[in-house]
């Protein structure tokens, strides 16, 4: 199927540090979660979480312009 490529390949770009932008849809990227302490929510006990790398997507403004008019 077309769109399970066109995912593979956003993956394997993300996985590489790479910027993926799809005009007028809007850009998927890694940002850098910093290290932070949380709460193991079954024991209570606290827990570091280390810095790592997430994908996040921005939606583009003529993206957002249309959702925003339904």
């Amino acid at each position: 199927m077309v769109l399970e490529g066109v995912l593979e390949e956003i993956r394997e770009t993300l996985a590489a540090g790479g910027r993926v932008e799809l005009r007028g849809f809007g850009v998927f990227q890694l940002a850098t979660r910093k290290a932070r302490p949380a709460r193991n929510p079954r024991s209570g006990e606290e827990v570091w979480l280390p810095e790592r790398q997430v994908a996040v997507f921005k939606a583009a403004e003529k993206m957002k312009r249309q959702i925003d008019n339904g």
